[in-house]
């Protein structure tokens, strides 16, 4: 019986701490565990509202790039248009005096 005293007293004294301490670490690496997971869920939520805003961003830039390309098209097609009207009021305008001075020419005879 004194042996088993003795027995049951150092199981205690020397190997329930060390139990105790093993649960612990369990418990601890657990809870480390979970806390991983659940960064890790965090962080793959981010990095899809990242893409999702990188998307529609980039969709942005686009639409503003077609716009610039559109407005210089439209302004190309308004500065060819500014030439010809400007080469038709020349051609006008000599077509008058042309026809004035032949009217004069005429009147002269």
């Amino acid at each position: 019986m004194e042996k088993r005293l003795e027995l049951q007293s150092i199981l205690m004294t020397e190997y329930a701490p060390r139990m105790l301490q093993l649960l612990e670490n369990r418990d601890y690496q657990l809870h480390l565990e979970r806390k991983v997971d659940e960064q890790t869920q965090l962080l793959q939520q981010k990095e899809r509202e990242l893409k999702a805003l990188n998307n529609l961003f980039v969709k942005y830039l686009n639409q503003g790039f077609e716009a610039a390309e559109t407005y210089s098209r439209l302004a190309s097609v308004i500065m060819n248009a500014a030439e010809e009207i400007q080469a038709l009021a020349r051609e006008a305008e000599a077509s008058r005096v042309w026809y004035f001075r032949t009217e004069k020419g005429q009147d002269g005879q």
